[in-house]
Parts: C-alpha cells; sequence; structure tokens
C-alpha cells in the first residue's frame, strides 16, 4: 500500500476530556496548524471545556513542557458533527470506552477513515475493526500506540495540565500492517517526539505494559489490605511504592506473557514478528533512561524513576478525610479487561499456561465485582465485556494469524 494518507490529515478528531486530552491539545496545536476538534458524549464535560476556552483562552502546558494557550476549533457532544469530514480519529480516553465512543462516531465516518488509540491497551484491533466493518465501512485503517506517552495530570479542567515526564519513544502499530510506517513518522511530527513503527497489532497487544504494571501493583499493593481507611499523608505511593515483593509480581507476570511470545512466535508466520514484546524491566529502562537513578532492580528503577515521583495509588475519598482504594480505577477498569484478560484470551488459544496471570485477574477482578475467569476457562459472566479474541470469532492460531495478517 503507497503511503498517500499524508496529505490527506488535515481533519483532526479527539476523543476524550482527560490528561491525554489536555496534553494533546497543547502539544499538536502549540506547533502545527491543524483543524482539531473534541468530541465528548457527556454534555458536563464539554460545556466545562467550551466556557473554559472562552475564557481561558485554551490549555496551557506546565512542567517539563510549556507553552502558550491552545484550543480546537470546537468541542461537540454530537457524533455525527464531531465525525464530518474527520480523517483521523483519535482516541485519548480509557479503553473501556472505545467501544460505545466508536459505536456514536462509525455511522458517519467516512470509508478510508484512520482511526486509533493513545493508548491502545489489549485488543483494539478486534473490537475497532468489528464497529466499522458493521457499519459498513471499507478502507479504513486502525492503529494503536502502545502507551500515552507523558505521564501528566490536569492542574485547571481545560485550562492547564503539567507534563511530569516525557517516554524516550513509544511503538505504534496498525491494520493494514503496512500503514505504521506512514503513521510512526507521522506521529512523530504531530505529537514531537519519538513514534516507531511495531510489526503488527497482536504485538501491540502483548506489548500492553500497562497489564502488568497497573494491576501488578494494585495486586501487590492491596491483596492484604485490612480495609481501614488511609489518611491522606498514609496513602501508598504507586510506582515509587514497588517492594521487593510487588516487583516480583511483575516479573512473574512479564515472564508468562514472555512464554506466550516464544510460542506465538513458533507458530506464526515468520513475518509476524514480536522483537518489541520486552521484558517489564527493560521497557521501563528503555522508555525512562535519563530519569532513572538506580537501575540495579525493577524495585529500585521504580522506586527512582523522577517521572513517577509522589504519585500515588488511585483511591476514594470518604468523610473526615479518609480513603480507601479505589478499585473502580483505569488501573483496573481498563488494564484487565483490555489487558490481561486479552492475554488470557491469546494464552488459551495456543495452549500456553498462565497461572499468576490468572490469579491476579481472578484476585483484582473480584475487588472490581466483576467475574472474567470461571475454573481456569473463560467462561465468567463478565467476559463479554472484554476484547478476548474469542468475542470477536478468534478461537485458534489459524484464525488469529489470518486477522492480524491483513
Amino acid at each position: 500500500m503507497q503511503n498517500t494518507r499524508e496529505k490527506t490529515i488535515k481533519n483532526l478528531l479527539i476523543c476524550g476530556a482527560g490528561n491525554g486530552m489536555h496534553t494533546v491539545i497543547p502539544v499538536v496545536l502549540g506547533r502545527l496548524d491543524y483543524r482539531l476538534r473534541i468530541y465528548t458524549p457527556f454534555e458536563e464535560e464539554a460545556s466545562r471545556l467550551k466556557s473554559q476556552f472562552e475564557t481561558k483562552g485554551g490549555i496551557r502546558l506546565n512542567g517539563i513542557l510549556s507553552g502558550e494557550p491552545c484550543a480546537p476549533d470546537f468541542v461537540t457532544t454530537d457524533p455525527s458533527k464531531a465525525a464530518r469530514d474527520a480523517d483521523m480519529v483519535l482516541m485519548v480516553l480509557p479503553a473501556f470506552a472505545h467501544g460505545s465512543v466508536m459505536r456514536d462516531l462509525a455511522p458517519h465516518l467516512k470509508n478510508d477513515v484512520i482511526v486509533g488509540a493513545m493508548p491502545a491497551r489489549s485488543g483494539l484491533e478486534y473490537q475497532i475493526c468489528s464497529i466499522l466493518e458493521d457499519s459498513g465501512l471499507t478502507g479504513f485503517t486502525v492503529f494503536g500506540l502502545q502507551t500515552l506517552p507523558w505521564a501528566c495530570r490536569i492542574q485547571e479542567f481545560g485550562a492547564s495540565v503539567e507534563v511530569l515526564g516525557v517516554k524516550e519513544a513509544v511503538g505504534l502499530a496498525s491494520i493494514p500492517r503496512e500503514q505504521s510506517s506512514f503513521l510512526a513518522p507521522f506521529f512523530t511530527e504531530l505529537l514531537d517526539l519519538p513514534i516507531f513503527p511495531m510489526n503488527n497489532m497482536l504485538e501491540l497487544s502483548l506489548a500492553n505494559v500497562g497489564q502488568i504494571i497497573h494491576p501488578g501493583i494494585m495486586y501487590g499493593l492491596f491483596r492484604n489490605y485490612s480495609g481501614k481507611p488511609f489518611s491522606d499523608s498514609s496513602i501508598p505511593l504507586f510506582y515509587n511504592g514497588v517492594t521487593e515483593e510487588i516487583a516480583n509480581v511483575l516479573e512473574a507476570l512479564s515472564d508468562e506473557i514472555m512464554k506466550l511470545k516464544k510460542m506465538l512466535q513458533s507458530l506464526l508466520d515468520e513475518s509476524v514478528s514480536f522483537d518489541h514484546v520486552l521484558p517489564v524491566k527493560k521497557w521501563l529502562l528503555d522508555s525512562y533512561a535519563d530519569k532513572i537513578e538506580n537501575d540495579s532492580t525493577l524495585s529500585s528503577a521504580f522506586k527512582t524513576n523522577r517521572a513517577y515521583c509522589g504519585l500515588k495509588a488511585p483511591v476514594r475519598k470518604l468523610e473526615n478525610n479518609a480513603y480507601i482504594p479505589d478499585f473502580q480505577s483505569r488501573y483496573l477498569t481498563e488494564d484487565v479487561p483490555t489487558g490481561l484478560v486479552v492475554t488470557a484470551g491469546l494464552a488459551r488459544l495456543v495452549n500456553v499456561k498462565t497461572p499468576v496471570i490468572d490469579q491476579v485477574v481472578s484476585e483484582v477482578s473480584r475487588w472490581m465485582g466483576k467475574d472474567y475467569l470461571s475454573e481456569g476457562t473463560l467462561g465468567g459472566e463478565n467476559i463479554e465485556e472484554t476484547r478476548v479474541p474469542q468475542n470477536f470469532g478468534i478461537h485458534n492460531y489459524f484464525e488469529l494469524r489470518a486477522f492480524i495478517s491483513r
């Protein structure tokens, strides 16, 4: 396929209203001239954004990035208006919202649209291809970025965002596979940091480090939680709170994914590469090379990563300034059903055992009030809510190979 789409990408649609969207807007518009719009299905969010843009002039970058306030062309809750003439749709929102947002937009998109997510998390390709095809669209491209490029936090909604860290490089994959060779340099320019092409979307799913880090740390921090509320000062640090015991859990999860990678590589076509599926420690050191003071162990690398400094575990506030763990945070609601559970589904396609993944999934899903695994099978009552390939008609590695070779 020829890379002819570069000249056609003029109208960008950004979906979301969180930390990532607040960073994308000024990063792009502070340097480049694009027609950029925002879609959120929530009227309250849209109204607040519109009001803030009118009074504050846009979103300002603070922290290690800076710039003047920037605002998009418009914000809307109307999917038909949002999707009209959009050349590219970039979803910068939780993975659990990808499906509903794309179902809203798909009837209004043009055939050759480019649709992707940042971050993709796992199984994006099955879900989005299915939705677009069900809407009768053809000639589309689906892509995903491995992670959000920044550690960032909203300071004032619709007005300012603080960038705490920037990754050294981020991977991107697509269907058709050939389009990643165009999209990677496009996003390198768009986001002003190195974006490299990955080999295929299956590699992107397996290289989803969020599925290791977020549920793994939550599991380690709270599996022995007594139920006693925290004070503000006693809320556990998240990344900087990774003990050797928690690091052992993360490495065990990573080891099972590496075992799955090895099996898939042996079964699938030689052209299907998994070079970018890395052990968790190597990924961390590659991503934050100049920000980690002590890389002797995985625990020390997390504890001394300046990009993670001071970030606390997700909590819910109770009365009297007391806090309890938030088991409905994105660290679980995103990285389990569109992360570890997808990996568990892939492993079952090729008969790879994943006892640690299964244990973590079973425990944290119970905290979430969900049921994904039943006696070692994908038979939990909530499995249909996930992006396991089995939900999209893929039941063996022959069907998996046919899909990823598109």
